[in-house]
């Protein structure tokens, strides 16, 4: 870690395209989060993100277990190679502080990077409110896992299997919306659109990329 930026690296054994495809999915970030502050996605964000200068909405809870909400503005779209955004107080301009993921190929799978930089943070008040990072590498390292068990066994289309518990072992839901049913787990972590949701909502939630 430097003064201005914490980075992660996690090896997975999962290619880089379907990572990507997981993170471009916005309920995946609140399903995996380690960092115990997402609640959900926002009403009107998108299903996924398909390009850079979009925004996708997070509901979060702050360390004294408030409430507020965030738009997460996409900075980098490049598919299977990096996504990276900078989330905003909603209605006000980004703070500065960047969320990265990179993929990287290495042998059999992928080198994940996962950075938080705050370099370009000049606004005195925020920086003597928070010690940054707000999110530490021991909870950064817990969403990647999260994130890596959410790829393996995830039932493509036709596989759903309706009316199973809401969470599996692995303790994993995909939150989709903060106003809708949460979908449920598949085995070994894999997410699928339990309950009566339709085969292209399961599609939606499910259909990281082919391996």
């Amino acid at each position: 870690m430097t003064d201005t930026a914490q980075t992660v690296t996690v090896f997975a054994d999962v290619p880089p395209s379907v990572l990507f495809a997981a993170l471009a999915r916005p309920a995946v970030h609140a399903a995996a989060d380690g960092s115990g502050m997402l609640r959900g996605v926002s009403d009107g964000s998108p299903e996924a993100i398909t390009a850079a200068g979009q925004t996708f909405g997070m509901e979060m809870t702050d360390e004294q277990g408030r409430p507020y909400s965030v738009d997460n503005h996409v900075t980098a779209f490049e598919p299977g190679t990096r996504i990276a955004w900078l989330p905003a107080g909603r209605g006000k301009p980004p703070v500065g502080v960047e969320w990265s993921w990179t993929f990287t190929p290495e042998g059999d799978g992928t080198l994940i990077a996962v950075t938080c930089d705050w370099s370009r943070v000049t606004n005195e008040a925020y920086l003597a409110r928070f010690t940054l990072p707000r999110v530490s590498a021991e909870k950064v390292r817990a969403t990647v896992d999260a994130v890596i068990a959410a790829t393996r066994d995830c039932p493509r289309v036709g596989s759903t299997a309706r009316g199973r518990s809401p969470r599996s072992a692995s303790g994993l839901t995909l939150l989709r919306r903060e106003t809708t049913k949460p979908a449920a787990c598949g085995a070994g972590g894999g997410l699928a659109c339990g309950g009566d949701y339709s085969e292209s909502e399961a599609s939606s939630c499910c259909d990281f990329g082919s391996e």
